[in-house]
């Protein structure tokens, strides 16, 4: 029997865990879509997919995730505290949400196919530069490279109830102080 590296979130906010979804869920998710590259798959692969698209989703989509962490020691970005999303619905604190899971798996095939990297040029983090003037309020913003939204579309489609704003798959928010 092989060794499971998978430490699903059960909604305390574990200082260890490194998936949202569980290798069942997945499973489950990719039998009811017909999902047969997936379901091929053996297990330890399943797995590292799961873990790589767990840690893509949180450094490209984790600073417009809804509510706050819960906990100071847990190791990803969900749970949150109680928010409502897009909808109305309330996701109460603990909770990690279908939509989370979901976009998990999507990402987990861009994974498969080595696609769900966190590309410099395609995250939040590729600003190169800012310029905010305040009187007449001018507001710049240059970026090294493209970013581009095709390949995550369906992830971004996915999370965009649980997030404050998607654009493209990263997150924008403009703060004036």
């Amino acid at each position: 029997m092989a060794f499971s590296q998978l430490v699903p979130e059960d909604g305390t906010g574990l200082a260890n865990a490194n998936t949202y979804c569980s290798l069942s869920y997945s499973i489950s998710y990719f039998s009811v879509k017909q999902n047969t590259a997936w379901l091929a798959l053996d297990s330890q692969q399943q797995e590292l997919y799961l873990i790589q698209a767990t840690d893509v989703l949180d450094q490209r989509y984790g600073l417009g995730y809804r509510g706050n962490i819960l906990t100071e020691t847990q190791s990803l970005l969900f749970p949150r505290t109680t928010f409502a999303d897009k909808h109305g619905r309330v996701i109460e604190a603990g909770t990690i949400p279908d939509s989370l899971k979901n976009a998990q798996c999507e990402m987990a095939i861009l994974a498969m196919d080595g696609s769900a990297e966190v590309d410099p040029n395609q995250s939040q983090n590729n600003l190169k530069s800012y310029t905010d003037k305040v009187d007449v309020l001018e507001e710049t913003k240059e970026y090294f490279g493209p970013i581009s939204s095709s390949t995550y579309s369906q992830v971004t489609r996915i999370l965009n109830p649980i997030m404050v704003n998607t654009f493209g798959g990263f997150q924008a928010t403009a703060v004036r102080g």
